[in-house]
């Protein structure tokens, strides 16, 4: 389960501003007539029956009903099943890190000397056994790759996180503002995002050309995306600019609900900003491992992703190239 509000305890508390909205603003205009009144006391008051009328129409009125919808976008998506899918995405990372390229490693040392060898042993240990084992490898590559995925859903999960936590502070602020109409330090209830102090944990994907399996020239060529799928964000880079505490509180009710909609906006498009900056790393990473292997195929050389599949032998086949 998420530590961050629930979608429910969000729109239970937007719903209560506009009930109370409309209260405090007839409780406004009583004050207003009784102070016009105090000033001018030869003023005749209005007729209650008027003030009746007035009051029953406000409270009949839709004119903030649209709040609670407002505040609506915050509670998606379903953090659970971020959560969930976050999970079985850190189970195939913890898979990858887990090795498995032991016998790899065996029948590499067993290739060459008082072992198999010839031309069909060497493009096998070239083109696939090197290519999979060792630091500079395929396998490496497939973990920095599923490792940075893993850790921008976790990113990504901590951000829609502290969007939620801001649209329910922004509530019960609102609500406090609300209250505090009218007294002396109501201007004075502020929210700060908590969108804009989120910290970015990883910087893109960590890549290394792979050994073996090409040429130096050809290796150039199939590893020019490691670079771009490193782009992206940097370690400690902030979510959105920090810019101080939203002012909520104002001296009338129209003040309060005006600087709630602009906090609403400021939120929705911070949020905006920020999923705009990881599907542009996300896509970036994407466009650049599908060059990378469309190139290597292209080239009939490993990839920095996928080694060599061994063709079937064949008098007219040779012994490098990918089915």
């Amino acid at each position: 389960m998420s530590d961050y509000p629930t979608a429910d305890q969000i729109m239970a508390e937007a719903r209560k501003i506009p009930p109370l909205a409309k209260k405090k603003m007839i409780e406004e205009s009583e004050s207003w007539e009784e102070e016009m009144h105090e000033r001018h006391p030869n003023t005749k008051k209005y007729d209650p029956r008027l003030l009746h009328g007035w009051r029953y129409s406000v409270e009949a009125s839709h004119i903030y009903d649209w709040i609670p919808a407002a505040f609506e976008p915050f509670t998606k998506p379903d953090l659970d099943q971020l959560e969930t899918l976050t999970e079985s995405m850190r189970k195939s990372w913890q898979a990858l890190h887990s090795g498995g390229t032991g016998m790899l490693d065996t029948a590499k040392e067993q290739l060459g000397d008082g072992g198999w060898d010839g031309a069909l042993a060497t493009n096998f240990v070239n083109n696939f056994l090197t290519p999979m084992t060792g630091e500079r490898s395929i396998p490496a590559n497939q973990l920095s790759l599923a490792e940075a995925l893993v850790k921008n859903m976790e990113n990504i999960h901590e951000l829609y996180g502290a969007a939620r936590s801001d649209a329910y502070k922004l509530a019960k602020q609102t609500i406090t503002a609300l209250e505090a109409c009218g007294d002396c330090k109501g201007s004075d209830i502020g929210l700060a995002l908590a969108i804009t102090g989120a910290v970015i944990s990883v910087a893109g994907v960590a890549l290394t050309p792979v050994t073996g399996g090409m040429s130096l020239v050809a290796g150039a060529v199939i590893n020019t995306g490691i670079e771009v799928v490193k782009g992206g964000f940097a370690v400690g880079d902030k979510f959105t600019p920090e810019d101080g505490d939203i002012p909520l509180g104002a001296d009338t009710t129209g003040g309060v609900v005006k600087n709630m909609s602009e906090a609403l906006v400021k939120l929705s498009s911070g949020l905006e900003r920020v999923e705009d900056r990881f599907i542009e790393c996300l896509n970036r990473a994407y466009q650049n491992v599908t060059l990378v292997r469309g190139e290597a195929k292209k080239s009939g050389m490993s990839s920095i992703f996928m080694p060599l599949k061994p063709k079937l032998i064949d008098s007219g086949t040779d012994l490098t190239g990918l089915d």
